[in-house]
């Protein structure tokens, strides 16, 4: 995530979503939307970019609060044929 160290293995990514739903009580995301862009393939390798804009809904009546992001994500097919995320950064954007 933007301004973070790299989140490396399934367990600190684990800990990581934890800990945002722990400081985020009773916030709910009411939008997501992701536009994927440049998917391309090479082999058992592939590798795409998106735009990200999400709005979450906080508790008590407070304004909903909008994000926009990009991400860059590297996938690699498994043995069983499924894709799976080998790499992936988010930075901010701009609001469309």
């Amino acid at each position: 995530m933007p301004g973070e160290a790299p989140i490396l293995g399934k367990k600190a990514m684990v800990a990581w979503v934890e800990n945002i739903l722990a400081q985020m009580p009773a916030h709910q995301v009411v939008k997501q939307e992701i536009e994927f862009h440049d998917i391309q393939v090479s082999g058992d390798w592939a590798s795409e970019w998106c735009l990200e804009h999400q709005v979450v809904r906080p508790p008590d009546g407070k304004p909903l609060t909008e994000t926009w992001g990009k991400m860059a994500l590297v996938l690699r097919r498994e043995t069983n044929g499924q894709w799976k995320i080998k790499l992936e950064m988010w930075n901010a954007a701009p609001k469309k």
